[in-house]
């Protein structure tokens, strides 16, 4: 069907290949990762995101920001933020392992184990938008609960609790510490390579790297200036992204018309 209608792309067994003029890719990560894959070099332009240029505005803005967050969660302190990412809820279907059984009982640990640090952090819990229960279930662990968006928040954050989600890039170009959680196993590599990122994979190890980030002063400022020193790997957060896009698509416009 996509040769009779001449829209076969050039390599119809890989993911992406097309006949596109350019392709805009968010940083020097996603363009190895392309190339890596085959995508030709020479069409892929890095230009950022226009996630990237909220992220800059807020980290910009942040100390009025953080006030204002604090008023509307009524944070007490002026704590650092700890902000946990959703967890979907993935036990419908099929998963590689889950040392729980239910939603639940994933939310029972995690908020156990944040509790304990509601001390030193004022914990926040962005919900998953396929399982925004998540968030009344850490409710009782004393985890504040908001539907503000996950890329508005890790700027404002000081550390960023993922489960094998795609918004770790995000905290990446933020400079935010990271524990990566893959409670699923699902042991994907996207960001394996990162440099202040911490992935576990079981209860335990959780737990552990959870109390050695949060309490361990030396360790926490050794993951902060690893993932600062990778931030631009992985997009460059200085507000022309949009600028960049817009070029982009400018002179691809303008090489049609001369072709």
């Amino acid at each position: 069907v996509h040769k009779f209608y001449k829209v076969s792309p050039p390599d119809p067994w890989m993911m992406n290949s097309g006949n596109a003029t350019m392709i805009c890719v968010d940083s020097k990560a996603a363009e190895d990762y392309f190339t890596d894959a085959g995508l030709p070099d020479n069409k892929i332009m890095i230009t950022g995101s226009i996630s990237h240029d909220g992220l800059y505005r807020e980290a910009r803005a942040k100390k009025t920001r953080l006030v204002g967050l604090r008023a509307k969660l009524r944070l007490s302190s002026k704590k650092p933020v700890l902000l946990v990412s959703g967890c979907p809820n993935q036990l419908a279907g099929k998963v590689p392992h889950c040392e729980f059984s239910s939603m639940r009982e994933i939310a029972n640990h995690v908020g156990r184990v944040c509790q304990k640090l509601n001390k030193y952090y004022d914990v926040i819990v962005r919900p998953h938008p396929n399982f925004l229960e998540f968030g009344e279930l850490l409710r009782p662990w004393g985890v504040r609960v908001t539907l503000i968006p996950t890329s508005t928040l890790i700027p404002l954050s000081d550390l960023f609790i993922a489960f094998a989600s795609a918004t770790i890039r995000w905290s990446i170009v933020s400079s935010v510490p990271t524990i990566n959680y893959d409670i699923f196993n699902y042991r994907y590599v996207d960001f394996i390579q990162a440099k202040g990122v911490a992935h576990v994979y079981s209860a335990r190890e959780f737990e552990r790297i959870f109390k050695r980030i949060t309490l361990d002063e030396k360790f926490y400022s050794r993951q902060k200036r690893l993932i600062k020193k990778d931030a631009k790997y992985w997009g460059s957060v200085d507000g022309l992204s949009l600028d960049r896009i817009e070029g982009v698509i400018k002179t691809a416009k303008e090489k049609m018309l001369v072709d």
